[in-house]
């Protein structure tokens, strides 16, 4: 993946999205052939606007395949950011 033409661009990118707190997860599935990002957004639209501003994007090498709204019901991260915070 970082061997691939405009790593250091796309990796700047993302990084905005994720201190942004745009992208919470991303990274590549097996086979480093397909990502999946895990976004907070208010539309369809609005992810697919960011996400053709990713210099990836612009050249041809990262194309969305689908958009799902996913509903969290278990969540672990905020259960142990919880227990952190409270101390239990």
């Amino acid at each position: 993946m970082r061997e691939q033409a405009g790593w250091h661009e796309h990796a700047r990118y993302m990084d905005e999205l994720f201190e942004s707190g745009f992208v919470l997860f991303a990274g590549p599935l097996e086979g480093e052939r397909e990502v999946l990002w895990i976004v907070e957004a208010d539309s369809q639209s609005a992810i697919r606007e960011r996400m053709a501003e990713d210099p990836w994007q612009v050249n041809g090498m990262l194309r969305p395949e689908r958009i799902e709204r996913w509903t969290v019901v278990l969540d672990a991260m905020k259960a142990k950011s919880e227990a952190r915070r409270t101390g239990t």
